[in-house]
């Protein structure tokens, strides 16, 4: 079975648009520059399997515990 996978970022694009449960049910979601907060998840769901910072004062990228990832 094939897995599919989204990278978000942070724009402004999403926001016109409640595609959260869309973007919740990919296989791996990959955000950068920013995490869920509560009243954007209809917008822009809430499911993180791996989170990437790349902004200049704290560059980092984290893997989040996901059991459905493999």
């Amino acid at each position: 079975m094939r897995k599919q996978a989204v990278i978000i970022g942070k724009g402004q694009s999403l926001l016109s648009k409640q595609l959260g449960p869309t973007i919740d049910a990919f296989d791996l979601i990959i955000r950068v520059n920013h995490m869920p907060v509560e009243k954007l998840i209809p917008h822009i769901g809430k499911k993180t399997d791996i989170f990437s910072n790349r902004q200049k004062e704290d560059r980092k990228s984290t893997r989040l515990n996901s059991s459905h990832v493999s």
